[in-house]
């Protein structure tokens, strides 16, 4: 019995023995990850608004009535551009412009002929130099007068205005067969080479607005339609419909915006122009801490760093790398800190041919 049990061991022994020599080691797992150079880059801090192009307010020239007139043609458009001595409207005087025109060149008459009759008392020593100097003087104020009135209400006949400068007209603020009062505005004619965006700011950020700072505009209607300028003037006022502030920003007269433009604006807040930045891809979090992987002499190390600014395409990295740190880009979601890992070339997309029908 003795002897059987101990062949029974030596046999399993020999078994064991066999079995151990057969066993190979287990290969170590290599990973293969697309590495990128962390590079010095510039960030921008920026907000987005949106707003309107038109012609600067400050720019704008104001057409007005100097006497009561009667629109009897209006010759331009809103939007139309104009050169100078171009006819804008055609205007008449009205009765009353005519009753001061008449009672002008009455009052002209009477001081000239009161004038003459003073003279010819004074050559018959019936009156004084005193008096010849008022009479002179009378028929003076009275010409003075009859040319102002004159150059305010025209003659009899109607006028045509014309544009003193080229510019765009902005709005024509009569409409045809009206009887006008003085000092009433008749057209707004605006400087084609200065135009502004007027932009809706969140109250939240207006504090962060200075004057001088960059904004990019794009208009909407059109992507490849790009402008810049520098805000010139913040109002700090709430628009009681659209609950926003404003900024007023100007272009360049290449800016190439027609007015009434609706334009997307990029401002630029602050630019850092030394700031280490990496692809997003290369972000991983834990525990909502971030962390990237170095690959060093084939061994991922996981390092901790700290984000800032985000462009959609690289994260800036404030702390944990410097520049030509080299980062793991893909491939970091399978590694783990002290894992064996190769660099390879990132993997290319093949176009997609057309489908035929």
């Amino acid at each position: 019995m003795i002897t059987r049990r101990l062949f029974v061991a030596i046999c399993a022994l020999a078994l064991v023995a066999c079995q151990d020599a057969t066993v190979e080691p287990v290969p170590e797992v290599v990973a293969s990850v697309v590495v990128e150079p962390a590079t010095a880059a510039a960030f921008l801090e920026t907000i987005d608004a949106y707003g309107s192009v038109d012609s600067a307010t400050q720019q704008t020239r104001i057409l007005n009535s100097a006497a009561e007139v009667l629109v009897e043609q209006i010759l331009v458009s809103p939007g139309q551009s104009v050169d100078v001595g171009d006819p804008l409207l055609r205007i008449r005087a009205t009765a009353n412009s005519a009753l001061e025109l008449s009672k002008a060149q009455t009052d002209l008459k009477f001081a000239e002929s009161s004038q003459a009759r003073t003279s010819r008392l004074f050559a018959q020593q019936l009156a004084t130099n005193a008096d010849v100097d008022a009479a002179r003087q009378a028929t003076v104020n009275a010409r003075a007068a009859l040319v102002n009135v004159r150059s305010r209400v025209g003659s009899d006949d109607s006028i045509i205005l014309r544009a003193e400068a080229a510019g765009i007209v902005a709005s024509v603020d009569v409409a045809r067969a009206a009887i006008v009062p003085a000092g009433t505005p008749l057209l707004h004619l605006a400087d084609s080479s200065r135009m502004q965006a007027r932009l809706g700011i969140e109250p939240t950020d207006l504090s962060r607005l200075r004057e001088g700072q960059s904004v990019t505009l794009v208009a909407t209607y059109h992507g490849t339609r790009v402008a810049s300028g520098v805000i010139t003037q913040i109002l700090a006022q709430i628009d009681s419909q659209s609950r926003l502030a404003a900024a007023i920003v100007d272009l360049p007269p290449s800016a190439g915006l027609l007015p009434g433009t609706t334009v997307r604006a990029t401002i630029e807040l602050a630019r850092n122009e030394s700031a280490i930045a990496v692809a997003r891809t290369a972000v991983l979090y834990a525990d909502q801490r971030p962390y990237v992987f170095v690959l060093d002499a084939g061994i991922a190390r996981q390092v901790w760093v700290a984000i800032g600014k985000d462009d959609g395409a690289r994260s800036e990295i404030t702390a944990g790398l410097a520049a030509g740190d080299p980062v793991v880009i893909l491939g970091n979601y399978e590694l783990k800190d002290g894992m064996r890992a190769v660099a390879v070339a990132a993997p290319t997309v093949a176009p997609v041919a057309p489908v035929s029908r």
